[in-house]
């Protein structure tokens, strides 16, 4: 049986980003195609091994989670930290690693391709395959969700030059790319990178289970947002969306599933203009819990300010709510049906108006909510997209 490797340096396990959600998905489908190796920290060992799957081998990396990675320190010293214990990983573990037939590295921070490469460099003939978050943004774009303070602008500027060079190295090096959309993708062809070597990838859904989770008999929640509290994501326009649609309907609840840098500011803001009544923020939820919120729910609010994907919206979809979200680029790839999408981005009044046109019009919500179901069944269920992920790293 072959042997593959999955490099999760960076992840400490808490909460689960869109990256970390594709990587246990494939775990759990791969177990019976190949001998599984999992290096990352102990955070993340432990949060796997409550998923049981079989076959897999785990390397501590890390027994340290404790990093403050909403600081600038925090960032610089979580990165440095994990790109040395990733390395003496490898050297550690060499009888493991010099025999590996493919490198799976969970992101392109460089905590999980340095190591990659080490593998790689290693031993030639081993196939490394890699995810890619989107684009870092420039950090002279208007839209940026790095430009709130000078600190954060640093830590944008950190994340955009060592993407940069990882970029380079994974064009050079990688044998598969996997983006998480279809703009990033057209980058890499355009830069050189051989087209049949890349395949945009926007995560998946567990059908399966979701559907097994049962639908609450009362709908509970006017709203839903689900995404870390992070600039990016856009918590603030949610809440203050919320603000105006209260004004048409006092009575009307939004939930919000999540954590993160920005929760301090989201609490201040619904304390400061008295939406304690109508805003439940739930912390980090996961498995039925989480489905069991959305599916309580009417309208999933995704106001994210810079994103090419994502697939918290497709969760929300595959239990049947309609989406409103800012009118990005990508999302015409992996959304064309099931979401409103409201421009300019970030005018929480117009994100707010989307939301009461759903809630108002009965006709349209229900012909969108009918679209979101078809989509995420036809083209997001996990088991097709890993088994697609399966055929390419073979062939790659």
């Amino acid at each position: 049986m072959e042997k593959v490797v999955f490099i999760a340096n960076v992840d400490c396990g808490t909460g689960m980003s869109g990256g970390s959600t594709i990587y246990f998905e494939l775990l759990k489908r791969f177990y019976d195609s190949f001998q599984l190796f999992f290096l990352g920290s102990h955070g993340t060992i432990k949060k796997l091994k409550q998923e049981k799957i079989k076959n897999i081998t785990y390397i501590e990396s890390d027994n340290n989670d404790s990093s403050n990675l909403y600081s600038i320190f925090g960032i610089f010293y979580h990165s440095v930290r994990r790109l040395l214990k990733g390395i003496q990983s490898i050297y550690k573990n060499s009888d493991i690693f010099d025999k590996v037939d493919y490198i799976y590295s969970a992101s392109d921070f460089w905590p999980d391709i340095i190591p990659a490469l080490l593998i790689k460099w290693r031993n030639p003939k081993v196939k490394w395959v890699t995810a890619f978050y989107f684009f870092a943004p420039k950090p002279w774009q208007r839209i940026n969700p790095y430009a709130s303070s000078l600190i954060r602008r640093i830590i944008g500027i950190f994340y955009w030059l060592t993407q940069l060079l990882a970029y380079i190295l994974i064009r050079k090096w990688a044998n598969l790319v996997i983006a998480c959309n279809e703009i990033d993708r057209k980058i890499f062809i355009r830069d050189g990178f051989p087209e049949e070597n890349i395949i945009a990838i926007y995560g998946g859904v567990d059908l399966d289970f979701i559907n097994s989770v049962p639908t609450p008999k009362k709908q509970i929640y006017d709203a839903v947002f689900m995404a870390r509290f992070h600039s990016q994501k856009g918590p603030i326009f949610a809440v203050k969306s919320w603000s105006e649609v209260i004004k048409t309907f006092p009575h009307a609840k939004l939930a919000m599933i999540g954590n993160g840098s920005e929760e301090a500011k989201i609490i201040h803001y619904i304390k400061k203009m008295n939406l304690t009544k109508n805003v439940s923020l739930l912390g980090f939820m996961d498995k039925h819990k989480k489905y069991k919120v959305l599916k309580s729910s009417k309208i999933f609010i995704h106001p994210a300010i810079y994103e090419t994907g994502g697939m918290a919206a497709a969760e929300g979809m595959a239990c049947g709510l309609p989406v409103v979200a800012f009118n990005q680029e990508g999302y015409k790839y992996c959304y064309p049906q099931g979401l409103l999408g409201v421009s300019p981005i970030g005018d929480h009044h117009k994100f707010a108006q989307a939301i009461l046109e759903l809630m108002i019009d009965n006709k349209k919500y229900v012909t969108m909510r009918k679209e979101a179901k078809e989509l995420v069944t036809r083209e997001w269920d996990w088991n097709k997209r890993a088994s697609f992920i399966l055929r390419k790293m073979q062939h790659a």
